[in-house]
This record gives C-alpha cells, structure tokens and sequence, in this order.
C-alpha cells in the first residue's frame, strides 16, 4: 500500500495546490534522467516571460517511503516544479493519484512524450530495465520484448532496437542525446562491434569509430555509415577510409583522403560503365554510390547521365476499381512497371495503386492510406472534432482531419515492407518507393495527445524511420507538399524527414511541390524561401515543382550545396495537353543554362498523375523519356 502522509490533506484526483516543501526534489518514476537542468533553466525563463500555466497540474502520489519526510513524490512535471523552487514559489498546482510504480512510469512516459519526445538515452534504459524485468519474471528475451513493447505501448521493432543500444558506451549515449551522433550512425557502430566479447575493449572500439565517422563530412556520412557497417568488428580507421572509397563518396572528398591516383581511377571506372569521359568526376562518384546497394535490390542505371523517373502516382486503371483484389493489384504494378520502362523512364513508381480509397480521391490515398493505418489514430471524428480542426487557419483546403490521435502512435497495421516487396516483385529492375512526410502527414491530422505540431511530426517520423529500413527498394523518395507554404516550420520539418532518410540504406530523394489536390495549386510561396531547408535535408537528390512554376525560380536553385542532385520537373500535371518532347528539351536547356547541366541528376514530372486519365498520363511519359533523349542527343 502507498503511504499516506500525516501532512496530507489534500483530496485524489483533483487540481490542488501543494506546497514545494512537501514535494520530494528526486523521482523513482519519473522516466527523464537526462537533460533535467537544462530543462529546468527553459521552463524557469518561461515562467519568468509567461508566468505560471494553472491549467496544466504536475502529477504527483503519495510517496511511497514511510520514512521519507516528504509528503509526495512527483510522477510528472518535476521541471516544473524544479523551476517553481528556484524562481521562490511556495505552492503548485498538482493532481494526487494513489499510482504504484508501474502505472506511474507508464504516466510519466505518456505526458514526457506529449510535449519533448523523451531522450535516446532515457529511452534506452527503460527499454532496458523493463525488458530485464520481464526476464527475471522467466520470459524469454522474445516474450520479455513483446510484454516491454506493450507496457511503453511501442512496436516490438522499436523496443528491440533500443535495446541493442545498451551495449553503446555512456559517452556516445551522451552524444547522441546532444545530436552530435546521429542515431542510425550509433545503430550502425553497435551492429558492426557485436562480435567483440570483452566490454572494455567494445569500448574502445566503439569510440574511436564514433570520432572516426565525426571526422567525415555532412554530405559523406551516408556512405560513411555503411562502411562501417560492412567493415569488421574491430575496424581500424584506416580500415574504414579503404572501405569508405570501396562504397564511393564524393570525387573531390575521394581525392582529397586518399591522395593522387583517385582521379583517373574514377575516370576510368566512369568509362568503363559507359559513361562519356567528360563527365564530372561528382557525377561519377554518385554512380559509384548507387552501386553499393544491398544484392537483392537493382541499383539505380548509371547512364545516361540525366535519367528520367516518375513522381508516385499513377491513374487508377478501371479494371481495379470495378474488380479489387490482391491479385488485380500485383496484375495492374506490373502492367505500369512495364508502361513506364517501354516508354523509356530509368527509375520507375510502383504508382502508389495500393493507397488508393475510393472514399478518399482527393489525395489518391498519401494521407488517409498513412494515418488510419496507426496505431493511436482515430479515423471516427465526431462534430466537435470536425469543427476543432475546421478552426485550424493554416489546413482550410480539407474539410475535416484525416484522423484523430487519441493516443502516442505507434505503427498499428502499416507495414511498407509488404507493399515495398508486392512491387519489387513485379518491377523488373530498379524502381523507386515513395512515401508521404511526416509533417504533411501531421497537418492533417487533430491531435488530442502530444499538444504539439513539432512533438506530433517527429513522434509520425519515428514511426516511419522504423517502417523504411531494409525496404527492398533502389530509392526511397519522400514526398512534401505542405512546407513551401509554411517555411517557418522547415526547421523541425527537415529534422523529421532527416530522421527518415538515414534509416534508408540506398539513394534517397526528396520531392516537394505546391499541392496537387484535384489538380490546384494549394501552397503560395517560393523556392528562395526554401534554400536552407533544402541544403539541409540529407538527400542524395532533389525532385522539384518547376513546370508549374515561375522561371525565376530556376535563380534559387543556384544556392542548392552541389552534392545535392537535382531533379526538374519539366512535365506539367495539372494540365491535359501533352508536352512535345522539343518543349521538355527546352525546359531541360534553360535549366541547364542557369545550374549548369551536371547538376541535374533527373527530368521528371512536376508531380504523381492520379488525377489525369491514363491515355493522358501515359503520353506525358512516353514525351519525358523522348525530350530527355532529344537534350543529350541521344535520338
């Protein structure tokens, strides 16, 4: 039984006011054990700018020690209550709740995650304890996982990753927590160091590899990743540079690590592929780049040297509609894989058919398909839900939300690998998987759990991040057609599409428009706007809006960081009139004037075809593959 203090006098359950004094400073349950101060030091100057928030109470039970001389012991809000204590407050709002250590933890958790999604470090010792909880019960460790993965209401896969990074040294635990690690790289030093038995020198290893990928540049750390991931146990860092120029970065990068002799060796590589032998030597280290992708998947073709690719979607064939079935899916992937590649695209969609819901045609399913998939998500909206989301200035163009979060999402019945397989299946070669943002997916949604937009889209990019690792795919492309017209929110938009694509082992694109809802443009704004969240994004290339677009939104592009590729979009979709392929020439001309022509990795349309008919659809790619031949002279 929890101790019921002689001091305490206040009723459970409801907002009272407790004294400071009878609050213990230090939690047993409160799950955050790192970043308190400079938590502490936000919430202090916030009080100090705002004043206090009443409405929001800290939680706090009996304390359970009989002993102890305070009355209570806080289970949420302790930087609240912190900040309280040195700004000289006496009293604060609170909540009393009779909770045993378990429904306390799991409180905590909930409302931690509610506002700052909780640290990689604290994240990885709940896992870790409750897991080693569950195994002391005599669980085995995959039933310790399923029953851990329950009790903090997160997937099996999640639960099971932040487990393995118990082995990682508390120094990196501690870098990753400042972001000076990132995740996946930590991940990557953890998987590769699994054969070394002793701790100490585990260690060791681990270290001098996280200072090793630290010394690599921004743009190269992708393949850096990977190279110690394929290099052994106790690589060296000489090891890793050998195998970092194996994988392939940038060919000045390449030239300045390893010395003389890189050039003509890329030159000649290049040659050998079929490459022209003017190519840029950048050009040719992507390539190289492309080539290290797992076996089982197509790499990306390495000439010529602009290649063409589609956006998503694809028109519903009629035949699916009028007779859906698994089967008639896999049949209509195949029948546009081979439309596409007849027709002459290099990297094609699997036209994103299996999203589609004939109740939901406005955005051919990259919303709904996503959202009424997770777990935590509501797709039943009642009026006041309608109403609350129609109050939301920024979202007019939808009339209700897509779905409700009720609760921290979790990945429910998505699971991209099976659709990502069902297409790889029937490509015939390299192809491309697409998937929607996290934050436009949060746009769309009414959040009734974590009060925050930014809390929201990073909690959906978590979530997703899980979903694209190991796709069988050439490239994952992520698509965003809700930033252009928020630039304010690019910085924590960038972040959660950041955390997506360096769960993907492969090339990685990222394709932004202006909204493409039943043909119209939705979102005003400006490529200018946008540079520095585009030099940001660590993609390997960039799928852009410009057929629809302003010429003069060719100037901003000059400011892109030159290892990002880009891609232009010379096909207007929210027309019927088919392009001519001496027109596509044109437009790829006047971008190649302007960037210069080894910038541009493809030609492209401006986005998916969903909302044309196919005879049009199919027109406009036949004239992309013909207007990039006739550019570079290929016909």
């Amino acid at each position: 039984m929890l101790r019921k203090s002689e001091s305490q006098e206040h009723p459970m359950n409801e907002i009272v006011k407790v004294k400071l004094s009878e609050i213990d400073p230090k939690s047993t349950v409160n799950v955050r054990r790192s970043g308190i101060e400079e938590s502490v030091a936000k919430v202090k100057s916030s009080i100090e700018k705002y004043g206090y928030w009443p409405e929001f109470p800290i939680v706090l039970r009996p304390h359970p020690e009989e002993q102890s001389e305070f009355a209570y012991e806080n289970v949420t809000g302790q930087c609240r209550a912190g900040a309280c204590r040195q700004l000289g407050f006496e009293e604060i709002p609170a909540v009393i709740k009779d909770l045993d250590d378990n429904a306390a933890r799991k409180r905590s958790f909930e409302e931690i995650n509610k506002r700052t999604p909780l640290s990689f470090s604290d994240y990885t010792r709940i896992v870790q304890e409750k897991h080693e909880e569950f195994r002391q019960q005599g669980c085995t460790p995959e039933e310790a996982f399923k029953k851990t993965a329950k009790f903090w209401n997160i997937s099996v896969a999640k639960a099971k990753r932040y487990f393995r990074f118990g082995s990682l040294p508390e120094s990196l635990k501690e870098k990753v927590d400042q972001k000076v690690l990132p995740e996946d790289a930590a991940e990557a030093i953890v998987k590769s160091s699994d054969g070394i038995a002793e701790e100490e020198e585990k260690k060791k290893v681990m270290e001098a590899k996280a200072e090793w990928f630290g010394k690599q540049e921004k743009k190269d750390r992708k393949i850096a990743k990977q190279a110690i991931l394929e290099s052994g146990s106790n690589a060296t860092p000489e090891e890793l540079d050998k195998k970092m120029e194996e994988l392939g970065s940038s060919g000045k990068t390449l030239i300045i690590e390893l010395g003389e002799g890189v050039e003509p060796k890329l030159k000649k590589w290049g040659v050998d592929q079929g490459l022209p032998n003017k190519t840029p030597l950048s050009v040719i280290a992507e390539c190289l780049a492309r080539k290290a992708m797992p076996h089982s998947v197509s790499a990306i073709p390495v000439s010529p040297k602009i290649l063409t690719t589609t956006v998503g979607s694809y028109p519903i064939p009629e035949w699916l509609i009028s007779s859906p079935s698994e089967q008639v899916l896999i049949d209509a992937t195949r029948v546009l894989f081979d439309t596409q590649r007849q027709a002459g695209i290099d990297l094609p969609t699997d036209g994103e058919l299996y999203r589609f819901d004939v109740n939901h045609p406005d955005t051919n399913g990259m919303i709904d398909y996503f959202v009424r998939r997770f777990g935590g998500c509501s797709a039943a909206i009642n009026r006041s839900q309608t109403e609350a989301y129609a109050a939301k200035q920024e979202m007019r163009f939808r009339a209700k939300p897509a779905a409700v979060v009720l609760d921290a999402l979790s990945e429910g019945s998505l699971n991209l690998l099976e659709d990502c397989r069902r297409a790889g299946e029937v490509a015939g070669g390299p192809f491309k998987f697409t998937i929607t943002s996290p934050y436009m997916l949060a746009r769309t949604l009414l959040d009734e759990h974590y009060g925050k937009l930014e809390t929201l889209a990073l909690a959906i990019a978590d979530l997703l991040a899980e979903q694209v690792e190991d796709l069988p795919a050439s490239c994952l492309q992520v698509d965003e057609a809700n930033i252009p017209g928020s630039p304010e929110h690019a910085p924590f938009a960038g972040e959660a599409i950041n955390r997506i694509l360096d769960r993907f082992a492969g090339p990685c694109g990222v394709h932004l428009c202006f909204g493409n809802y039943g043909g119209q443009t939705i979102q005003s704004g400006s490529w200018q706007a946008l540079v520095e969240f585009l030099n940001d994004l660590r993609a390997d290339h960039l799928v852009l809006e410009l057929a629809h677009r302003p010429e003069a939104d060719l100037d901003a592009l000059q400011e892109i960081r030159p290892e990002i590729g880009i891609g232009i979009g010379v096909v207007d979709v929210k027309i019927n009139r088919i392009e001519t392929a001496d027109e596509i020439a044109r437009a790829a001309e006047k971008a190649a004037a302007k960037l210069g022509e080894q910038r541009i990795r493809y030609l492209h349309p401006d986005c998916g075809f969903w909302m044309l008919k196919r005879s049009i659809a199919d027109r406009k790619i036949a004239a992309l593959a013909k207007g990039r031949n006739l550019f570079l002279g290929l016909c």
